[in-house]
């Protein structure tokens, strides 16, 4: 029977997602004991509240790009880390159409589809172009 629970141990304790949910139980651990209402959601005005809606409203554009990265990763054996440059110059692109050039407006110059269109086609083309530099010119995707 001992060694049952010594296999069964060794068993979870060697599984590839042991030490990761080690790790996001501490941090969750530590979220609470310095935040007690951590996970305490409310609803005001139909909308939700709390430090759990927060955190996932901020991270979906994180997730997005991470499940990116993962499949690149995936797929070509090589970490790009260009992700993070190529989503500045989408943001800028998409600003800069918003704004129609303007430095500060209070209504958009331009319509939001066609802002997007250019950030995919600016972001479309930079991943292009860096896609070439790793496959053509051998260029390591790490720098």
């Amino acid at each position: 029977m001992a060694s049952q629970k010594a296999s069964l141990f060794k068993r979870i304790t060697k599984h590839h997602l042991f030490f990761p949910l080690v790790c996001l139980a501490v941090v969750l651990l530590a979220n609470v004991i310095k935040t007690p209402d951590f996970f305490v959601v409310s609803i005001n005005g139909g909308v939700l509240y709390g430090y759990v809606v927060d955190v996932v409203n901020r991270a979906s554009e994180l997730v997005i790009l991470a499940i990116g990265m993962t499949l690149v990763s995936a797929a070509s054996g090589g970490q790009d880390i260009s992700v993070g440059a190529v989503m500045a110059v989408a943001a800028a692109v998409c600003c800069e159409i918003l704004s129609g050039g303007a430095v500060s407006t209070g209504a958009f110059q331009n319509p939001l589809i066609l802002a997007v269109l250019a950030a995919l086609l600016v972001s479309a083309l930079c991943g292009a172009f860096n896609g070439v530099l790793v496959a053509r010119l051998k260029i390591q995707p790490m720098v």
